[in-house]
């Protein structure tokens, strides 16, 4: 009898080891699949939070087009307006035209805080303080904002994360409008430029003098058959299109950035010419500026080539 309980007890005592194991072993199997699981999501929703950068910093290019986090004071009006008036961003540590920003985003984000600006006096210029997240898109080549822009970044948001009227606080600090402003100046200097030169091509023997003393020394323009003429050759030539023979009833001219780097931008003319007796035709002209001495400067032009619509 003995002996047989003793067997039933060693039996027991192993049955309870082995099951004692494999608890053991279950459970380290459940909380690594756990861990499998969970750690990639911790992982990600660190790595989703942006970084915070100060709103002066976001205009350097190394932000360009990342999301990031940011603080700035917000210029809002609730004053009546047919134009002008824009909402724009600025800091009190660079506060000027240079550092000024335009904040867009999808309804999704600027709905979750109508109520706020629902509730804000009317007929008032106000200071507001934002907290947010988003992508900053700072222009070297085009301004951003109402009429032909006037301001060289725009601030994607993706996220409002705070939002207060700050207005009669301390921390109210008006937006210098006056301050100096060479790098919206170098974006105007080359929009104007760039129109009148294109404008001269349809007679460059008849520019005018801002534009001639805009063209440097080095100019080079290329026509339709590839020969080339310096500054002063062009500024003896006629239109490179014959417009005398058909009859010019109508003209339209547009343009488009083609290609930039810091230092080099091209930029596509069009111009459609509408005849009384001839199809209307489509001309090309590729612009190209450097950047010289802290200015854009119109380096070269070449006709590329022509098309006619029926």
């Amino acid at each position: 009898m003995r002996k047989i309980i003793s067997h039933h007890v060693q039996h027991i005592t192993r049955d309870c080891g082995f099951r004692r194991k494999r608890f053991i072993q279950e459970y380290v199997c459940f909380f690594l699949l756990t861990l499998l699981v969970v750690a990639p999501a911790l992982q990600g929703n660190g790595q989703s939070r942006p970084k915070f950068v100060k709103y002066c910093s976001l205009f350097d290019s190394t932000y360009d087009e990342r999301t990031v986090s940011s603080i700035a004071l917000m210029f809002y009006s609730t004053v009546g307006r047919v134009d002008g008036g824009d909402t724009f961003l600025y800091s009190p540590d660079c506060n000027g035209p240079d550092y000024f920003s335009i904040p867009s985003g999808n309804s999704k984000v600027w709905g979750k805080w109508q109520s706020f600006f629902d509730k804000l006096p009317p007929e008032k210029n106000l200071a507001i303080e934002i907290k947010f997240e988003g992508k900053p898109d700072v222009a070297i080549a085009g301004l951003f904002g109402s009429l032909d822009g006037w301001a060289r970044a725009e601030i994607k948001f993706s996220k409002i994360v705070s939002i207060r009227d700050v207005t009669s606080s301390t921390n109210a600090v008006v937006p210098n409008h006056n301050a100096a402003k060479p790098n919206v100046e170098r974006i105007e200097g080359l929009r104007n430029d760039l129109r009148n030169f294109l404008q001269t091509l349809y007679s460059p023997s008849n520019a005018r003098q801002d534009m001639l003393n805009s063209l440097p020394d080095d100019f080079v323009f290329v026509d339709f058959t590839g020969k080339s003429f310096k500054r002063d050759q062009y500024l003896s030539l006629n239109a490179p299109w014959d417009t005398a023979s058909a009859g010019l009833k109508e003209s339209r001219m547009s343009s488009r950035l083609k290609s930039k780097t810091n230092y080099t931008m091209i930029w596509r003319g069009t111009f459609v010419l509408g005849f009384t007796s001839a199809p209307t035709k489509i001309y090309y002209c590729d612009v190209t500026f450097v950047l010289r001495d802290g200015k854009w400067t119109l380096r070269r032009a070449a006709m590329v080539h022509s098309a006619s619509q029926k």
